[in-house]
């Protein structure tokens, strides 16, 4: 099976300095295969190709934002992601609350395509 024909790896990371979620992309970080990237209220929404099968996504937060005690969750579809974003009590936030020049989520998925 030729794995390159048949999956779709999509991945990057994201900061929000004050002006909303976006991805880091420079010499040292690369975005793949995300079209979009928009939030609400209470989600950072990841937009991406309608897929046929979600085989496995991993958020996670970086080494800032896990000293500060957020953690993240994914809810994962076959056209976008959604990531909510918990406080040290374990309360969801709303996405635009959280700025930091160093916090950062790492996205990575495996699709069918």
């Amino acid at each position: 099976m030729d794995y390159h024909e048949s999956y779709e790896v999509l991945g990057g990371v994201i900061r929000n300095l004050g002006d909303g979620w976006f991805f880091i992309e420079d010499d040292v970080h690369q975005m793949i295969g995300i079209k979009e990237i928009t939030q609400d209220n209470e989600k950072v929404i990841i937009k991406y190709s309608e897929k046929n099968k979600v085989i496995s996504t991993t958020v996670t937060v970086d080494e800032t934002m896990a000293a500060e005690g957020y953690t993240v969750g994914a809810s994962v579809g076959k056209g976008e992601t959604w990531i909510f974003i918990y406080d040290k009590y374990n309360n969801l936030i709303n996405p635009s609350e959280y700025k930091n020049a160093m916090g950062n989520i790492w996205i990575h998925g495996i699709f069918k395509r």
